[in-house]
């Protein structure tokens, strides 16, 4: 009944539907857990659904229930909470095609190594009487067709989440076999599915094998074909013309540009991609302005003026400064790239990046180099800004903002304030295969360590 009620709702009768029916939370915990599940996904649905778990958390009793709460902590974030109530869990088969459903919250331990035990275990899952209750509660699908659905499926979340988990320590090769895994799965589920998951999982393999020189552009292609033309279809053509360029077949990646060109353009990888390419020497042009268009929302502000100088791009100086904490130094910074000189502004940079680069490369930046390598703390301007340098022939910028990333202290503030913050960002391992930039001379070497760049950081 109540599923019926839900899916007759358009999406944002579906809120006032939860407080219309939120006294049903009282009367039958159990079922009013189901249509929190239901409703759970729901654009801005997470604050709703949380004040709702918190009346009912005590009160169902019913395992499919117990596990469906357990389910939906996990999917808002709250991992302690999950945590104790997947413990509440106490049939083994549901509570483990649960957990891998949900995939997110890892009670205790290593993530990864908690993911591993967890795709062994799922190779023991019986259908219990508890697992049935849920299935008939969960799915329209007979229960035998719906358990052998969600079990293959709980496989490939488990894959993917490893995949993940291993991308945050850089272990490149296990992203792509744990990717690949997942992919074969959900490519294999996707006749009953949607197919987005195996696009996701193939194209996190693809990148991961391309990052470790293997020859995958092909297979980028065949990916596409799968897609058709669409959203998805704009975001990963532009990684395929890299795929092309990366194993040396120019030709056929700048035939595709040509024919294709609106294509990359539309993609938010379209611009790091153009400068990739031309990196790597193929005639590509790109224009500063779209590449300040692209990151000047994730700059710090008090630098964003001074971006726009080196790149080309028009910005009303004063008007920028004006909405910083400080416009006196964001001026000086500014007017110390656009017109040379720097005083003040210049030592305030250079105070920041003391903590970060050796002082023998910091003594040959100017202030130049030095916006640049501290222009935002995103890793994917980083990112754009390094292929930037690298496309326009700036090693010397190049090589201040790898390794600027590389140190892991890249939650900085330079303005407002006289003083840079410096915090450490330890959490993704994006930072080594920047030094590995920052240390290639060899242009081969190089060419291979901006390739793995590249590509782990699309």
């Amino acid at each position: 009944m109540l599923r019926s009620i839900y899916e007759s709702a358009h999406e944002k009768p579906k809120e006032f539907l939860v407080y219309a029916l939120s006294p049903l939370g009282r009367l039958a915990p159990n079922e009013w857990a189901l249509f929190l599940a239901m409703f759970d996904g729901v654009a801005g649905s997470g604050n709703i659904v949380r004040e709702e778990l918190r009346k009912i958390r005590r009160r169902v009793d019913k395992e499919w229930a117990r596990a469906l709460v357990a389910m939906l902590y996990s999917k808002l974030g709250e991992d302690k909470k999950a945590c104790e109530a997947f413990r509440e869990v106490r049939d083994r088969s549901l509570r483990l095609i649960t957990e891998a459903m949900a995939a997110a919250a890892i009670c205790g331990g290593d993530k990864c190594k908690r993911m591993e035990k967890l795709a062994e275990e799922l190779g023991g899952v019986a259908l219990s009487p508890a697992l049935k209750e849920f299935l008939k509660v969960s799915s329209e699908l007979p229960v035998e067709e719906a358990y052998r659905l969600v079990l293959r499926n709980a496989f490939g979340l488990v894959y993917s989440a490893l995949a993940a988990c291993y991308k945050e320590s850089g272990d490149l090769k296990k992203v792509a076999e744990y990717s690949e895994k997942a992919a074969e799965i959900f490519h294999e589920l996707a006749p009953r599915m949607s197919l987005n998951p195996y696009i996701f999982a193939k194209f996190d393999a693809l990148k991961a094998r391309a990052a470790l020189g293997e020859a995958v552009a092909d297979e980028f292609r065949r990916l596409l074909e799968d897609i058709g033309y669409g959203g998805l279809y704009v975001d990963i053509f532009p990684v395929y013309l890299a795929a092309l360029a990366a194993e040396g077949r120019a030709e056929e990646a700048l035939e595709l540009l040509r024919r294709e060109r609106r294509v990359v353009e539309l993609s938010f990888r379209g611009v790091p991609t153009l400068l990739f390419l031309k990196a790597l020497g193929l005639d590509v042009s790109v224009g500063g302005e779209e590449v300040f268009n692209l990151v000047r929302d994730f700059l710090i502000p008090g630098l964003r003026p001074a971006v726009a100088a080196i790149l080309g791009a028009r910005v009303d100086p004063h008007s920028e400064c004006a909405r910083t904490g400080n416009p006196q130094l964001c001026l000086r910074i500014y007017e110390a790239v656009a017109g040379g000189g720097g005083g003040e502004a210049v030592e305030a940079l250079r105070r920041a990046l003391s903590h970060m680069v050796p002082p023998d490369l910091l003594s040959k930046a100017s202030v130049r180099e030095m916006v640049l390598a501290l222009a935002s703390p995103n890793d994917y301007v980083a990112l754009t800004l390094l292929l930037w340098a690298l496309a326009a022939g700036d090693k010397l910028s190049a090589k201040l903002i790898a390794e600027t990333r590389a140190s892991g202290k890249t939650g900085y503030r330079v303005v407002p304030g006289e003083e840079a913050v410096v915090i450490e960002k330890t959490r993704y391992s994006i930072g080594a295969f920047f030094k590995e930039v920052a240390e290639a001379v060899e242009p081969g070497l190089l060419k291979r360590a901006l390739t793995k760049l590249y590509f782990y950081g699309m």
